[in-house]
């Protein structure tokens, strides 16, 4: 159904008014807080991924942390440039996300690893660790 303004004033009451009803949406920052790491350390290297989850209120450096992490944890060398985090809109896109890279593991030749690490102030998604995925320990 359409509708004829017949005022100039009517046209840009309109006009502003729809401009407004944007405002708010063009205004808003996106937020990627639903995701989980990936790295490789230790020797001989090996593929680490996380739990998936949901960032808290802190505001931390994910991948520097995870970095750290892997490091006291697995033994250091840690490849700068194969580890970093994967972030989301959603929920279901990180787990959708997490779970295609575990099916995908299954004909990597190096062993991906199912870490249970989270983020500080991060909740879990996802179990501990996914079902024939070397674990360590």
């Amino acid at each position: 159904m359409s509708r004829t303004i017949r005022s100039p004033y009517s046209a840009v009451a309109i006009l502003l008014l729809s401009s407004l009803a944007l405002a708010p949406a063009l205004g808003q920052t996106v937020t990627y807080k639903y995701g989980f790491c990936l790295g490789v350390a230790g020797l001989p290297p090996a593929n680490y991924v996380t739990r998936a989850f949901v960032l808290g209120s802190t505001n931390v450096d994910l991948r520097a942390e995870f970095m750290h992490s892997l490091g006291d944890e697995y033994g250091g060398n840690v490849r700068r440039d194969a580890t970093g985090c994967r972030m989301f809109l959603t929920a279901s896109e990180a787990e959708q996300a997490h779970s295609q890279l575990l099916d995908q593991s299954r004909t990597m030749t190096t062993p991906l690893v199912a870490i249970d690490w989270i983020p500080k102030g991060a909740t879990p998604l996802t179990a501990a660790a996914a079902p024939g995925i070397k674990t360590p320990g």
